[in-house]
Parts: structure tokens; sequence; C-alpha cells
């Protein structure tokens, strides 16, 4: 029995990818994370014609003082988020500095604190 929960969790993990991203604005500007995350939105939105309702996008991780930032998407939708934020040109920019589906690798490069499971 404990070994279908292993395959379970292994097979939900899987379907996850996660993003390290960095942020650049004007010094004089404050960058929240609901203001990234409705910039990536629009991205998406712009670019693929697609809305947020059909993808999943949670930020798992925000430094103010480093504007970096991780976020999770569904292993479907990142080929399309990374696209979309490459392709934009809205104010904050943002780059994909690091793209995996291994949480832990992220947090190691960014120096986050560990994130819950």
């Amino acid at each position: 029995m404990k070994r279908s929960g292993r395959r379970t969790s292994s097979v939900i993990q899987a379907n996850w990818h996660y993003l390290l991203l960095a942020v650049s604005s004007h010094p004089d500007t404050s960058v929240d994370v609901l203001s990234l995350r409705q910039a990536i939105q629009e991205s998406v939105a712009s670019n693929h014609g697609m809305t947020m309702a059909s993808v999943t996008l949670d930020v798992m991780w925000w430094c103010n003082g480093t504007k970096r930032m991780i976020v999770r998407l569904d292993k479907r939708d990142a080929m399309k988020v990374m696209a979309a934020i490459a392709a934009s040109n809205s104010v904050p920019r943002m780059t994909v500095i690091s793209d995996t589906a291994f949480l832990p690798a992220l947090t190691a490069i960014a120096g986050a604190e560990p994130l819950p499971s």
C-alpha cells in the first residue's frame, strides 16, 4: 500500500515545473508579487491568446532585495509561459534565470529558505 502512495506522490510532483525569474524595474518603482503575477498573466494572454484561468501559476517565493521570484506552474504550460515572458515588453521586465522540475535546485540557486512541500 505504501508503494502506491509513493508512486502517486511522485506522479503529482512530476506535473509541476518551476521557474526562477529575475525582475528588472526602475529603482524608484515598487514591485509586489501581485503586480508580477498580473504581468505574467497579461504576457500569456497577449502572446498565446489564453486566459490565465486555464494556466496554473503560483508564486512560491519572492525576495524584494534581490528581485528574484520562484513560480510554480503546470508542466504543460511551462513552455508557453516562458515564451510569453521572453517576448513581453511589460514593466517590470522579467527574465527566466533557470527552470526545472526539481524545486530544491532553484531554492539553492536563489538562496531561498526551504519551501514547504
